[in-house]
């Protein structure tokens, strides 16, 4: 309310209250529970529409389970580049519009959480990749919900489970290291450490102090 009434007394604004729509986002706002809630149902409604997919079976998952990509899958010529290409894309397309049907009533949700302002996960995934090189990945939750993510290739080759999962970890801490930065600028600093979690027991005693 004081940085809306200090506004005003520059530009001319409407406040219309709280924000209920917002660029596709349906927002809801639960002050009894103390969180804020953000849904694109709306808009996957009518994108499945625009391309008559409303009925497509639903997944769990933005990409196929399990896939493994290979060399050997590489096209040769430029025709089967062409080919290989309008395929895979429609393909890849399909599928996401299979998730967003499966998850589009889920709300991304903020806050009601005890002691959840930040924390954050690493892993690596179970198989090596056909070049030996692991895929990292993490994310990060401010009051229960996401706001940072990625999964990438790494750059070394691990010789054990325990490396890549510790390689993972440590892409995760840096990841927390920027996103403490970020807050602080914006907010108060945080106090006290980041958890970060890991399900593998090797990869966490090495990161404590000896």
């Amino acid at each position: 309310m004081s940085s809306s009434l200090h506004s005003k007394k520059h530009v001319d604004i409407t406040d219309l209250g709280p924000a209920h729509w917002l660029l596709g986002l349906e927002i809801k706002h639960n002050r009894d529970a103390k969180t804020i809630a953000l849904s694109q149902t709306a808009y996957i409604n009518s994108i499945l529409r625009r391309f008559n997919l409303q009925d497509i079976k639903p997944v769990s998952t933005p990409m196929e389970v399990n896939m493994q990509l290979h060399s050997s899958q590489v096209p040769q010529t430029a025709e089967e580049t062409a080919e290989m290409r309008n395929a895979l894309l429609w393909n890849t397309v399909k599928h996401v519009f299979r998730y967003l049907n499966g998850t589009k009533s889920l709300w991304l949700t903020y806050g009601g959480v005890e002691n959840g302002f930040l924390k954050g996960c690493g892993d690596a995934d179970g198989s090596m990749q056909e070049d030996r090189h692991a895929i990292s990945g993490n994310a990060f939750l401010i009051d229960g919900g996401a706001v940072s993510w990625f999964s990438k290739r790494q750059e070394i080759v691990s010789l054990s489970t325990t490396e890549s999962e510790y390689v993972a970890a440590t892409h995760a801490a840096k990841e927390a290291l920027w996103l403490r930065q970020l807050i602080s600028q914006l907010f108060e600093p945080i106090a006290g450490p980041t958890t970060i979690f890991s399900d593998n027991q090797s990869a966490i005693a090495l990161t404590k102090d000896h």
